[in-house]
């Protein structure tokens, strides 16, 4: 274990030098970063209360909260987590219906339209306003991978976005961000 933990102090400095990153600005990331983790936390909580969570699962409700206070945009490590694995749902479910819809809709960008909708019907039936939030922020990124069947190159392209780097597992805050 020690061994490991020294491992990772040499990368996370080798990555500080690489980027030209101050001990100073380095120390200020993780003060706002375990600030954001530590209001996460609190609407973890808060989501597991018993009434609050009689309306929607209580990780739907983390899920919406992740997308609304932006904590993956903070590095907030759970939060990363989360929406890459609601990108992964969103996506399966989306190619699936994608491809029901083959026969009866030829024009790909309609077809992608019908569905989303019928993804949107169901987590509108399955209150799962945490996918749909995602599904919002995400939609024509996720409707590249879904048409692309989710390939590893879609998902170089998806993660190379500007707007995607945040919770991208091989990007530098997510590296610096490691326990």
């Amino acid at each position: 274990m020690l061994q490991h933990l020294e491992i990772l102090h040499a990368y996370q400095k080798n990555l500080l030098e690489t980027y030209k990153i101050s001990a100073d600005e380095y120390k200020d990331f993780r003060t706002e970063r375990a600030a954001a983790a530590e209001n996460r936390n609190k609407v973890i909580e808060t989501a597991y209360s018993t009434e609050q969570s009689a309306d929607m699962k209580p990780e739907q409700r983390i899920l919406q909260a992740d997308i609304a206070n932006s904590y993956a945009q903070q590095y907030v490590r759970g939060a990363q987590q989360n929406i890459n694995s609601s990108i992964e749902r969103i996506v399966k479910d989306l190619s699936r219906e994608f491809k029901k819809l083959e026969k009866q809709i030829p024009d790909p960008a309609e077809r992608m339209q019908a569905a989303r909708a019928l993804l949107e019907d169901r987590m509108e039936k399955e209150n799962l306003a945490g996918d749909r939030a995602v599904l919002d922020l995400y939609a024509q990124d996720l409707f590249e991978l879904a048409a692309a069947n989710n390939s590893p190159a879609a998902k170089r392209r998806f993660y190379q976005k500007p707007q995607n780097h945040f919770i991208n597992p091989k990007a530098l805050g997510y590296a610096l961000t490691a326990p």
